[in-house]
């Protein structure tokens, strides 16, 4: 029995079939295939406005497919025009070009708001935020608004949230990486 345990297929990271998006009559993403393993790094390369941060956009659940499956984790995620799960049920950690973070929140809050969407206890989502935060040596801004950094602050303080172990998968609008 042991010897066939190598046979069970495993979900991959993300599988992505026939992923298209259309905005009015512009095609922005035509039938995309995607297959990521866990551990595989990916780099989305293009000129501006192909659809890159679109397809980023999708898989995070934050843009609708026109059509196309996406499963992440071996768990469907996207069907077509009609079916996309909520972005808090996909586990996905993501950085945005812009940086969008809170600006009400504390940096702390920040970083630990993708744990309070999973309903964490609040003790857990305090340790596991300020890990991430001292982790890329933030953890003395914690309690600063993001108002109060500065520009290179604030691209740091974006980045510690999709590092709280919330997700198996990241991306970021410059590519995937995956654990």
């Amino acid at each position: 029995m042991a010897q066939n345990a190598n046979l069970i297929p495993t979900a991959g990271a993300l599988t992505a079939r026939g992923i298209s998006k259309t905005f009015g009559d512009s095609r922005v993403l035509d039938s995309i295939n995607l297959d990521l393993a866990p551990g595989e790094v990916v780099a989305l390369l293009g000129p501006s406005g192909c659809g890159k941060t679109t397809l980023l956009r999708i898989a995070a659940g934050l843009l609708q497919a026109s059509a196309g499956q996406m499963d992440i984790a071996g768990k469907r995620v996207v069907d077509g025009a009609t079916m996309s799960r909520a972005p808090e049920e996909r586990g996905i950690g993501m950085v945005f070009q812009d940086y969008a973070i809170w600006p009400h929140f504390t940096v702390l809050e920040n970083v630990s708001f993708p744990l309070r969407m999973q309903k964490l206890r609040r003790s857990a989502q305090h340790e596991r935020a300020m890990r991430a935060l001292d982790r890329v040596g933030l953890g003395h801004l914690a309690d600063r608004s993001p108002g109060t950094l500065s520009g290179g602050g604030v691209c740091q303080s974006s980045c510690p949230p999709i590092s709280c172990g919330v997700s198996d998968f990241r991306g970021a609008d410059f590519g995937f990486w995956v654990p």
